[in-house]
């Protein structure tokens, strides 16, 4: 920052100018425009390690099911590609071909996965590998695990970012004793472990959930209910433990009265015939022995407790309850219908948080590689856990109302949610406002003659 004189300074045009008395004296103050003035840090709050959030994705059956029919619900809802006609040829044979030149899985797969790494991670990492003739090109795209990458950081353990607060690149920890033939070497700022690789912030996508303070390391679904998880699994251990000691009655046999009292040779024998017992066992016992069935006591708190957690384990997820159990008795028509609206707002953003890293790191990097290809855009379809049935129930409704008139875009819609192809042009009509669909299928033969 220069101080300089009463004289207004030469600046170039995108420098920022503001004015400050310095001993009385009115003085104008220069800054670089291009250049943050905040300082973007290392967090130094703890988190789980992602290894344990993997963990808990695979114990507990509630967010198993929540991850993955949060990533279904998505993928389901199937994409568009947008752009000129050349570009959107250029991207389908690209994506159709992912897997084959370096990576290891298909798009569909990849695009799948870095959706649930987000739920689960709070992170997705995507390689984007370029020919081996001009490094600016990029050939294939190959998912990283979560577990495994991090920010490339210096010698006191601090993310090395530039000046403009960011990051020099990121590094993958490699297995025990694997070697790997070439490494690309990081800049001086940063500091690799002997079982560290580096990559360039350009040779990789970084997507992130959701994200807190400078937005370094987002957080997923399983994070923040990481402890509710570890208490319920501790729960349903005691549940299983104690159903194993005291789940079912135990036979209590009371031997002797006021008038009678049995030796200890007799109570031993009793008891050795107890033992021996099963459910179909025929006893005889003298009149001064008395049985009785104790039954087990204080089951019941440990099911209200476990129901509490689960109770909170689906409230992060932000699915219905009926999605993640699979269980819809005790949630009434009207409730799941506005939970699963809540659901689709929860799964929008999902999808537009990724797809705008994916464009601009990804598809935005590829055409600028291709001569001639444009960016595209990847437009999703109608993400919707209602039944189409009742959809298609609610529309003809409101078209005998009066209240929708069918039309060319109403028909693109109805085939768009019902997966049917588009209507060729050639051969049909959209149907006219009140006409009987007898009347159009006449109209239509009489087309073709």
């Amino acid at each position: 920052m220069n101080l300089v004189s009463t004289q207004p300074p030469i600046v170039p045009p995108d420098a920022g100018i503001y004015t400050s008395y310095v001993g009385g004296l009115k003085a104008i103050e220069v800054y670089d425009s291009s250049k943050p003035l905040g300082i973007r840090a290392t967090p130094t709050i703890s988190r789980i390690n992602p290894a344990i959030l993997e963990a808990d994705y695979m114990t507990e059956p509630n967010i198993f099911n929540a991850v993955n029919k949060t990533a279904q619900i998505i993928m389901s809802a199937g994409y568009k590609i947008v752009g000129d006609e050349k570009s959107v040829s250029f991207f389908q044979e690209f994506f159709d071909s992912i897997g084959s030149r370096g990576g290891m899985l298909e798009w569909e797969e990849l695009l799948h996965s870095i959706f649930k790494h987000q739920i689960i991670f709070g992170s997705a990492w995507n390689e984007k590998i370029p020919a081996k003739r001009d490094k600016n090109r990029i050939v294939d795209l190959q998912i990283l695990d979560p577990k495994a990458m991090d920010y490339a950081k210096d010698g006191f353990d601090n993310i090395a970012l530039d000046q403009y607060g960011n990051p020099f690149g990121y590094t993958q920890t490699l297995p025990t004793n694997f070697t790997l033939e070439e490494r690309v070497s990081p800049p001086a700022q940063v500091s690799l472990g002997p079982d560290q690789i580096f990559f360039p912030p350009d040779s990789v996508a970084h997507y992130k959930l959701y994200t807190t303070g400078d937005g370094f390391y987002p957080l997923g679904v399983i994070e923040p209910i990481h402890s509710i998880i570890s208490k319920k699994l501790g729960i349903e251990t005691a549940h299983a433990n104690y159903l194993k000691r005291n789940g079912f009655g135990k036979l209590l046999a009371t031997m002797g009265n006021e008038n009678y009292n049995p030796s200890p040779e007799k109570i031993k024998q009793a008891l050795i015939e107890l033992q021996g017992m099963s459910d179909k066992s025929v006893i005889a016992t003298a009149w001064w022995n008395k049985l009785e069935i104790l039954q087990p006591q204080g089951i019941g708190e440990l099911n209200n407790y476990l129901l509490y957690y689960i109770d909170q384990i689906i409230t992060a997820t932000g699915l219905p309850k009926a999605f993640v159990t699979g269980v819809g008795s005790e949630t009434n028509r009207r409730t799941l219908e506005r939970q699963e609206e809540v659901a689709k707002i929860t799964l929008n953003d999902i999808v537009r948080r990724t797809l705008r890293v994916l464009h601009r790191d990804v598809i935005d990097k590829i055409a600028k590689g291709n001569k001639g290809i444009n960016p595209v855009r990847l437009v999703w379809g109608e993400i919707s856990g209602e039944e189409l049935a009742n959809k298609a129930e609610r529309l003809s409704r409101y078209a005998k109302q009066g209240l929708l008139t069918p039309d060319d875009p109403t028909e693109a819609y109805i085939r768009k949610i019902e997966g049917l192809p588009e209507r060729d042009e050639k051969t049909a009509r959209p149907i006219q406002p009140n006409q009987k669909p007898e009347e159009k299928e006449k109209d239509d033969e009489n087309k073709l003659e």
